[in-house]
């Protein structure tokens, strides 16, 4: 018997035997099934499932918070928006935006309406040793060593003529950052009203300390 025959044969019992209909039937979606799943490269067991062919967007939980920043063409003060996580303490949320005012989205940020680019600085941050909190007075513990690593590694490939470039980009982190936390909801007990410094390991920064016009001693109010 030739292929035609068989075939004709074999339709012939199609329409008669209810059987063999659904077995047919069932094979093409069992084919179907399989191609699909090979197609969209996924766990065939996946596509059984409503909405897991493809997967959901991941929730941001991250709060959209204002700091301060320095333009990189002006050298102006401006004030920008990044996403930063803000929850935990107190103290988590000041590491959190100290980190963001060292590194503003590597440099470009916007300006609410317009695209600027801010000028990122070394991790400062991480001189950040200790944070106390008490009756409205944040203090941070800096230490100078640390601030000093970060400038030297910055400009270790740089020949300046004196320190003034170093101690600007002292200068203008710690401005932006002390800004920023007079203005940030940090979730303490009471209103920060006023935030200082307190300076580790001083002798560290000698070498640019007549360029320096951030004061590390001085209280510097929120209002």
């Amino acid at each position: 018997m030739s292929i035609v025959d068989n075939c004709k044969s074999f339709y012939e019992r199609a329409k008669v035997e209810n059987s063999l209909r659904f077995k047919i039937s069932a094979s093409s979606l069992v084919i179907i099934f399989l191609g699909s799943a090979v197609l969209a490269d996924a766990n065939p067991l996946k596509l059984l499932i409503p909405g897991t062919l493809y997967p959901f967007p991941a929730y941001d939980a991250r709060d959209s918070v204002k700091i301060y920043a320095t333009e990189k063409e002006t050298g102006k003060l401006i004030q920008v928006e990044e996403p930063i996580l803000m929850d935990g303490t107190a103290v988590d949320r000041i590491h959190r935006l100290a980190a963001a005012v060292a590194s503003p989205s590597a440099g470009s940020v916007r300006n609410f309406k317009e695209l600027v680019y801010a000028v990122p600085y070394p991790a400062f941050n991480l001189s950040i040793q200790r944070v106390w909190i008490q009756d409205g007075k944040l203090v941070l513990a800096l230490d100078g060593e640390s601030l000093r690593h970060e400038l030297k590694a910055r400009f270790k490939d740089e020949r300046l003529e004196d320190n003034s470039e170093p101690a600007a980009l002292l200068d203008g982190y710690f401005r932006c950052l002390t800004l920023t936390l007079a203005e940030a909801e940090l979730g303490t007990e009471k209103p920060i009203q006023f935030i200082s410094y307190s300076l580790q390991n001083e002798e560290a920064l000698g070498e640019y300390k007549e360029f320096l016009k951030f004061s590390f001693e001085a209280r510097y109010s929120t209002k």
